[in-house]
């Protein structure tokens, strides 16, 4: 084995993992985006020690830019990529590991604005339509998409979804959020009618296994469900009506342009999504005037068409 393959630990490697640790412990980030800034950050810390700096309190605003001017990277790889060193920078500066740097100085490339797939209400319903079994999966997985939809949650946060978490009465449901923040979100009658005939389904298979799981949405097996299952029942549910491109965040996507285009005030939908800032919910603005355009454009007998 030669020597650079030894597994090195320096002290560029520790401000990185003490780092990952406040993304992780106080932030609350999910394991796959702490992952996304390992990847990236590791880049860069490799980068620097190329250059011969070997400790971060030696680290410059001008290696940064000829870091950027450097990566052969696609424009949103590299804006994803700088961003995370913006926040490192950030938290190095609050812990006093450097000075003399302003994150604000590392520009990041202008991107265009990507605006969201969504589908249509009769998309939506025939999805659901199509689900026909009356058994533990048809239930279950009907419930699934009602409250998606109903409730524009991420799909991380419906997995979250235990039991007590549902206000049956009400019409509510307790919602766990990015940075472990917490919302209440109504659900509606069509989604209520969907939880209520899974509910049965739960019980028999929660009886059976005597798991004691606290999680509303399980695995045949009594587990709670993970993204990636959840991921799998949404493709498998829209390929039956030849919708291809769909996931679960579509549902989210379709949840806030819906009630923008039926007239909702954007801060409602800000609260209902659980954004922490107006400008992330401002997109579907976006995505209604172009609903708008294309209707006038179609429907205008002036429309120039």
């Amino acid at each position: 084995m030669k020597k650079d393959d030894l597994v090195r630990y320096d002290e560029l490697d520790k401000s990185l993992e003490e780092f990952l640790s406040h993304l992780s412990l106080e932030k609350g980030f999910s394991k796959h985006t702490v992952v996304s800034y390992r990847f990236d950050l590791t880049h860069f810390l490799d980068y620097l020690r190329s250059e011969g700096i070997k400790n971060i309190r030696s680290l410059k605003i001008d290696n940064i830019r000829k870091y950027s001017q450097n990566i052969d990277l696609s424009a949103r790889t590299k804006a994803r990529r700088l961003s995370a060193i913006r926040s490192f920078i950030k938290h190095l500066i609050v812990e006093g590991e450097i000075e003399g740097i302003d994150p604000e100085e590392i520009e990041l490339p202008k991107l265009p604005r990507k605006l969201p797939a969504v589908l249509s209400l009769y998309e939506i319903e025939a999805i659901l339509n199509s689900i026909k079994e009356k058994d533990f999966f048809g239930r279950r997985d009907r419930a699934i998409i009602e409250l998606l939809y109903a409730t524009g949650i991420r799909v991380s946060e419906l997995c979250g979804i235990n039991h007590e978490d549902i206000d049956f009465s009400e019409g509510m449901v307790l919602i766990r959020g990015k940075g472990k923040k917490e919302r209440i979100v109504p659900y509606g009658s069509y989604a209520k009618e969907a939880i209520l005939e899974y509910m049965p389904e739960r019980a028999k298979v929660l009886g059976k296994r005597l798991t004691g799981e606290p999680a509303f949405f399980v695995s045949r097996n009594g587990r709670r469900l993970n993204r990636e299952s959840v991921f799998r029942i949404i493709k498998k549910r829209s390929k039956v009506v030849g919708i291809k491109v769909v996931h679960p965040h579509i549902f989210r996507h379709s949840f806030a342009t819906h009630l923008l285009e039926n007239g909702a005030d954007l801060r409602t939908v800000q609260e209902l999504l659980g954004h922490s800032s107006i400008i992330t919910t401002e997109i579907y603005t976006h995505v209604t005037r172009t609903h708008l355009k294309e209707v006038f454009k179609a429907f205008h007998p002036r429309s120039g068409i």
